[in-house]
């Protein structure tokens, strides 16, 4: 049963994209945290935050993968639709050992968000702790996109700068992903990056984690 890419280009160049004006906005708004600005001071950018991780966050659940049945021949019988996440949820490996492997990997787009070696290394502990191969990812991505996100956006949650760089940067590992798949479909990968991305979130937000456990 292959996975097909059947997205239209733009979509994989608008999350490439939202990418990256997201994490140069995290950036930004991590190193005003550090220098304490008055919250006055950075509120623009704060809301400028969430709104592209919303916006990015908003492509990733736009993008769908194909189904192909096939039969013994090669031919194609029938297809079926799925949303990306449901896609990663069905691929979820049995262990921890995959998602942190992937994580690893990404080290240094977690350097570039901002996270410390420190910070880096306790989030991997707390995957190894807390992964399941039965997590809701698609709840717990929706509820932090619908309910987090937009009130982030609309100012009307007061958040920490941990939970800022933890929420946002999941997100950005999600997409990271979600862009590779378009051009190489390998959903056990797809699947380790988006358990790292939502448990990410998760570790902050009990909101998120009580969605996805």
């Amino acid at each position: 049963m292959p996975f097909v890419d059947h997205n239209p280009p733009y979509l994989r160049l608008k999350i490439e994209f939202e990418s990256k004006e997201t994490r140069r906005l995290l950036r930004r708004v991590r190193r005003q945290a550090e220098q304490v600005f008055p919250y006055q001071q950075v509120k623009w950018d704060f809301i400028e935050l969430a709104r592209h991780a919303r916006l990015l966050a908003q492509y990733i659940r736009a993008f769908t993968v194909r189904h192909d049945y096939v039969d013994i021949k090669g031919n194609v019988i029938y297809s079926s639709y799925e949303d990306v996440l449901q896609t990663a949820q069905d691929n979820l490996p049995p262990g921890p050992d995959k998602v942190i492997a992937d994580l690893r990997a990404k080290y240094d787009l977690f350097q570039d968000m901002g996270f410390t070696k420190q910070e880096f290394n306790d989030l991997l502990f707390l995957i190894s702790q807390l992964y399941n191969p039965n997590l809701k990812l698609r709840d717990a991505f929706n509820h932090f996109v619908d309910h987090v996100l937009t009130e982030m956006q609309a100012d009307k949650r007061a958040v920490k700068p941990r939970e800022i760089l933890a929420g946002v940067g999941g997100v950005l590992v999600v997409a990271f992903d979600v862009a590779k798949f378009a051009i190489t479909p390998e959903p056990i990968e797809l699947a380790s990056s988006c358990a790292g991305g939502i448990i990410t979130i998760a570790t902050v937000f009990a909101e998120v984690w009580q969605k996805l456990k």
